[in-house]
């Protein structure tokens, strides 16, 4: 929309650039949040004389019932069954032993937490914590990248994931859950060359429609809990 006046703003104005962030793939939460941003600005401008019609009234659009019940968090039963499967995976498959432990632990995205890197483990009052930024790259000049600025923060290490602190410390330097392909399928160490476009628990959470075995872990993920469900089911 860039910074038009006020006064200027249509129905049509409204309308095409939902269409445009609709076009570029948006979520329909993300455009209703930005559409209800429009509309406190127009709702003020409005009551103070400057235009006779907020235009984004009634622009919001439904979100699909079927998305949400998507992104239910997984229950406390299948929680436990993640972690039992994976509970020998923390050296051979780092990626599969620590993603959903932290995910679950920390409240962090799947994507925040497989980009880290041993400098983003930070110390504040004794207590271990991660950053999650979005400065620098996370290897081989592969940006860091977060959901937007807001994202920023220093998250602490609650006490079943904070050995984690530890286990990078005796890691090698690098990037820890970006792994190497290999004709097996994926390399069972900290890949610190960073190659490969995902970890293992990403890939295997968001390949939609599908169902693969890896190490014992079986996952449905047609439907039900996704990949960033761990972190919405603190106990």
């Amino acid at each position: 929309m860039g910074d038009p006046d006020v006064s200027a703003v249509r129905r049509q104005t409204i309308i095409a650039y939902r269409d445009r962030l609709l076009e570029e793939s948006k979520a329909i939460k993300t455009i209703n949040t930005r559409l209800s941003f429009i509309r406190i600005l127009l709702g003020i401008a409005k009551d103070r004389g400057y235009v006779e019609v907020n235009h984004v009234d009634d622009s919001a659009l439904a979100e699909d019932k079927r998305a949400v019940e998507a992104r239910m968090p997984y229950k406390p039963d299948q929680i436990a069954a993640v972690e039992s499967a994976t509970e020998s995976m923390k050296e051979t498959f780092p990626a599969l032993y620590w993603l959903p432990r932290l995910s679950r632990w920390t409240g962090a995205r799947l994507n925040e937490l497989h980009q880290l890197r041993k400098r983003d483990i930070a110390v504040r009052d004794g207590i271990p914590g991660l950053m999650i930024t979005d400065e620098g790259d996370s290897g081989q000049g592969v940006p860091m990248r977060l959901k937007n600025p807001g994202s920023r923060r220093w998250v602490p290490l609650a006490r079943p994931v904070s050995r984690f602190a530890q286990w990078v410390e005796n890691a090698l330097t690098g990037h820890y859950f970006r792994q190497s392909r290999t004709s097996t399928g994926l390399s069972p160490t900290p890949s610190p060359s960073g190659t490969g476009d995902s970890c293992a628990m990403c890939s295997r959470l968001r390949t939609t429609g599908s169902t693969s075995t890896h190490g014992g872990i079986h996952l449905q993920t047609c439907a039900g809990p996704q990949a960033y469900s761990p972190r919405s089911a603190w106990p």
